[in-house]
């Protein structure tokens, strides 16, 4: 039930670093301490995001082996998850979302940026959607596909990211001007690109704007935050982006700036006078 880019990870994480530190030994003799070395391996190598995902797919692992009575319990048990601490997303302010957007007016894929900064869509989901995805006439359009780009090269077609991914946006006037400028009947992608080419592209736009660099995904970051500073209740944007718990949402989705800040310590000072 994986998509093709997770089984793909999975199977890099299993090869490159699990089975070479524990899988000679047999299933029954794996403790928590072979465990351990192997992941502190991993993050004195520097790579603490692969040793908490070699954690997740041991850790499910092992508890198939319980379910299947191949051994009495997880050694994960006593293992303690480590703990990967992301490096600090950027966000643009207000003002250089506005001026972003004026500046991609007339770019060949002007789409691609405004279904990211301005409705929060993932990389393949842009990528993956179709023209029989939107409905102009009700100004709304569907999230069910995203494309990926294998290791090997191959470009596949895959569902959203989980089944809060599968989702039914209503298309913003400035998104909506686009589309229709841009309208092909059929069953074509919209943004004709593979996922690794619209981040090269958006690497060479970025370069010609006088706008601080965000990575693609930043952009998504972005409209994320711009719809908190504009009152946006939680839950309702965790829809939006596709995710399933509002939490994660607020926790690494939305980004507190200068520009919020004073427009809390504003609203708080309101209550003064």
């Amino acid at each position: 039930g994986l998509r093709p880019r997770t089984i793909e990870s999975y199977t890099s994480l299993i090869r490159l670093h699990i089975v070479p530190s524990i899988g000679h030994r047999k299933l029954t003799k794996v403790k928590p301490k072979h465990i351990a070395r192997m992941l502190q391996g991993v993050i004195d190598a520097g790579h603490t995001r692969t040793a908490e995902l070699c954690y997740v797919v041991l850790r499910a692992a092992l508890r198939s082996a319980v379910e299947q009575r191949r051994i009495v319990w997880s050694p994960m048990d006593a293992v303690t998850r480590p703990r990967h601490i992301p490096a600090e997303t950027k966000v643009w302010s207000r003002a250089q979302t506005r001026a972003y957007c004026a500046a991609i007016v007339g770019d060949r894929h002007q789409i691609a940026w405004l279904l990211a900064v301005g409705m929060g869509l993932r990389r393949g989901e842009i990528c993956g959607l179709r023209w029989s995805d939107i409905d102009l006439h009700a100004r709304v359009l569907h999230v069910r596909n995203q494309r990926q780009r294998l290791d090997d090269g191959r470009v596949v077609d895959a569902p959203p990211k989980s089944r809060a991914g599968t989702r039914t946006l209503p298309i913003p006037r400035m998104v909506c001007d686009a589309l229709r400028r841009n309208y092909q009947w059929g069953d074509g992608y919209v943004v004709p690109i593979t996922p690794s080419a619209l981040d090269a592209a958006h690497r060479r736009l970025l370069r010609r704007l006088a706008l601080p660099y965000i990575r693609l995904h930043d952009l998504r970051h972005t409209m994320a935050t711009n719809a908190v500073r504009n009152g946006a209740a939680m839950r309702v944007l965790a829809s939006v982006l596709g995710h399933s718990d509002p939490a994660l949402t607020a926790r690494v989705y939305t980004h507190v700036d200068a520009e919020m800040v004073e427009d809390t310590i504003d609203a708080a000072a309101r209550a003064m006078v």
